[in-house]
């Protein structure tokens, strides 16, 4: 059996099946039981669904004074092993700084135009 069993940590569970197999009442329940080792758990399900493994890129990260960051910008589906939040406070971080500096006037507003090209880059490599 090849699953992922998590909880939600408010005593609800979560059980993940990687095959693509429908299965009734009574087969969900047996399913439940191998994942916990406890065939005499008892339990009730909530839910059942499917979930397709995704993830996104925007295509881009600017538009005049419009700027994306985070999962707003790019999903990354958690296969990547945590990628997608440091990949978040990265974007955060790149474009906090630009900002810093513009406001400042440090810089001037041109180098914002960075941040779409640079963040979008790291992304798609992410994804």
């Amino acid at each position: 059996m090849e699953a992922f069993l998590t909880t939600y940590g408010d005593s609800r569970w979560m059980l993940m099946l990687t095959d693509d197999v429908e299965r009734d009442e009574e087969q969900r329940k047996n399913a439940i039981q191998k994942a916990t080792g406890h065939p005499d758990l008892e339990f009730k399900i909530i839910t059942t669904g499917r979930w397709e493994l995704k993830g996104a890129v925007a295509n881009t990260f600017q538009s005049g004074r419009v700027f994306l960051a985070g999962d707003v910008a790019h999903s990354l589906p958690p296969t990547r092993g945590g990628y997608g939040v440091n990949t978040g406070i990265h974007d955060a971080h790149n474009l906090a700084w630009k900002l810093a500096s513009v406001i400042n006037g440090r810089s001037s507003p041109k180098l914002l135009d960075s941040y779409s090209t640079e963040r979008h880059e790291v992304a798609w490599l992410r994804h």
